[in-house]
């Protein structure tokens, strides 16, 4: 889809109140990037390293950044369980605010790390500061797990505001993405 598509699909959700994003191929250079890890004896590491870097690649993601850009919380489709609908509140995660993780967190991701890999569609928010700020990947080839993903996260952000909170949202739409790795989407 093209920015402007997406910001018709964005629109057509009710995602227009919050800052849109489309997903630059080049995060697959992030994602798949080879590490050198020749005299790393601690195999814990390298699998946390390799573990994160497959979290990166999936289509549905949800993350949360402190007020420093520090990564906080991160979702990802493929820890979520349950078929035909994913669980994204499993264990009650996101009935509390920050949410509980359902994946490993690697707290040395930054926002600015990711902000290098996104294009502007729509910003809303301006430049004010937040406390935190929540990123949601999707798009739609996920279909109804896409709209139930950041309905989810819109609505544990009302927690957060409750509790005198700013959360900037930004909704990173990665079809081009995929469609980029030859995905037949």
């Amino acid at each position: 889809m093209s920015n402007k598509e997406v910001g018709r699909v964005a629109q057509k959700n009710g995602y227009s109140l919050y800052s849109i994003y489309t997903l630059d191929s080049s995060y697959n250079q992030l994602v798949h990037s080879d590490i050198d890890f020749q005299g790393v004896n601690d195999s814990d590491k390298i699998y946390k390293v390799l573990n994160f870097k497959k979290q990166l690649s999936q289509p549905l993601q949800y993350m949360l950044f402190d007020a420093s850009g520090k990564l906080i919380v991160h979702s990802v489709n493929c820890h979520t369980g349950g078929f035909p609908n994913l669980k994204w509140d499993r264990e009650q995660a996101f009935q509390q605010f920050p949410p509980v993780p359902l994946s490993s967190v690697d707290s040395t991701f930054t926002m600015d790390d990711l902000k290098k890999y996104l294009h502007v569609v729509n910003v809303n928010g301006g430049s004010q500061s937040y406390d935190y700020q929540c990123v949601v990947f999707w798009n739609r080839f996920m279909g109804r797990q896409s709209k139930r993903l950041v309905k989810l996260a819109l609505s544990n952000l009302k927690q957060a505001e409750l509790k005198g909170k700013k959360v900037r949202v930004h909704l990173v739409n990665n079809e081009h993405y995929f469609y980029q790795l030859g995905f037949d989407l």
